[in-house]
């Protein structure tokens, strides 16, 4: 049983109150949102935006229409700027679990490396159909010394591979530190 981590007092609440607030237009006029895209950013904690989906969730009853069209109508989720440590991952399949017609999935300027999503890139694509994958900002290996270990290279190919048998449609891996990673030898 994996126990949650408690949500860090650090968080940003403006943030949060937006990302509610937006659930709760949606709760409201469920067919009015174009873009069907749930945008989490500047918020300081993951654990909080968790906690919150959760308690969220659990609390409304979802055989009233309007609520169950909120969490369905929600096709696109993008993280963007929200800083994700190493043993956060998990928290971002909770999060995704909470809707049921992702399509697109987007991590941008979060500090996690694209080989640590390896788990949490199997259970995205397993358990839903997306189409557009996008992680910017972000380191694609893990380093040593300014080297990039075999490991890591090992588990790159087996999300590039994921990737090609997901039934992905668009990938954009734009400024990533892959010249940073390098060592100049």
């Amino acid at each position: 049983l994996l126990k949650m981590p408690e949500p860090s007092h650090s968080a940003d609440i403006v943030s949060l109150t937006f990302l509610l607030s937006t659930m709760l237009e949606w709760f409201l006029k469920p067919t009015q949102n174009e873009n069907n895209i749930l945008s989490v950013s500047d918020v300081s904690n993951v654990v909080l935006v968790y906690t919150m989906f959760k308690i969220l969730f659990e609390s409304v009853d979802l055989r009233a229409l309007p609520y169950q069209s909120a969490f369905n109508i929600v096709s696109r989720i993008s993280f963007e700027t929200v800083p994700i440590a190493f043993n956060e991952i998990d928290l971002l399949s909770g999060i995704c679990n909470y809707f049921n017609s992702l399509t697109f999935f987007e991590l941008s300027d979060n500090g996690i490396s694209l080989t640590d999503c390896l788990p949490f890139l199997q259970r995205l694509f397993s358990r839903h159909p997306i189409k557009s994958f996008t992680f910017n900002r972000n380191p694609l290996f893990n380093t040593e010394d300014g080297v990039i270990p075999i490991r890591e290279i090992v588990i790159f190919e087996q999300i590039l591979q994921l990737l090609c048998d997901s039934g992905l449609q668009v990938l954009e891996l734009s400024a990533n530190n892959v010249s940073d990673s390098m060592s100049p030898d």
